[in-house]
Formats: structure tokens, sequence, C-alpha cells
């Protein structure tokens, strides 16, 4: 009498595509698990004219604590839409606010420095 396989020989097939997943997914965890630990690797600006965070901050202090996107375009040597996207990106409500006038100019107020401005101005009245 002939062994039985264990599994019909016209189901064969079936079983590959699930070898297949099961070995992808542990590559998967493998590689996952490889990189848990390691920082993350550092993004490069997209174009080097764009300026830091610093260089936005110095240059909302010369100004007294507000700048518009044309005034970034000036200062750094780039795009409207490279200093209007810079300035979204430092927008947070708190340190620093977008803030429309009547005219409809868009000012990008700098708080902490706005509020040391005024400060020195109430400092110099009351003298």
């Amino acid at each position: 009498m002939k062994p039985m396989a264990v599994f019909p020989p016209d189901f064969g097939w079936m079983i590959f595509p699930f070898v297949l997943f099961g070995l992808s997914a542990l590559s998967r965890l493998y590689r996952s698990r490889k990189t848990e630990g390691e920082p993350p690797a550092p993004t490069a600006r997209i174009d080097e004219r764009v300026p830091g965070e610093a260089a936005i901050y110095r240059l909302a202090q010369d100004h007294g604590g507000r700048l518009t996107v044309s005034e970034l375009v000036v200062g750094f040597g780039i795009s409207g839409a490279q200093a209007e996207a810079t300035m979204q990106t430092l927008t947070d409500g708190a340190r620093v606010r977008m803030e429309v006038s009547d005219t409809g100019v868009v000012w990008y107020e700098f708080t902490e420095i706005l509020s040391r401005f005024e400060s020195e101005k109430e400092k110099q009245n009351g003298d």
C-alpha cells in the first residue's frame, strides 16, 4: 500500500505564497528591530539659501520683532514661496504668530522679541 501524503499534490502550489509572506514578514521585523535604537538620519535643507531659525530670529530682532515675507526675501535672497513656507513652519501661535493688518499686510510677530521692544519703549517714555 502506498503511503498517503500530508497535503494532496494538487494543493502544493498554495504553500509557496504563505512561505514567501512569512519570510517577508520576518525580514521586515528584523530590519525594524535593527534600526530601532539608531538616531534618525539628519535631514538636509532642500535649498541651502533658506535660513535657519536663528538667522530669522536675528532678522526679526533687527526689525523690531515683526517681519513680512518680503523682508525675508530681501534679507536672505530666497523666493517668496520659500520665505512664506519657512514662516508658516515657524508660526506656532506662541513664539511666532501671524497677524493681518487692516490693509491686508501679513505680519509675522515674534512675541518674545516684540514684548522686549515694547517694554523698552515704555521705559524710554517713562523717563
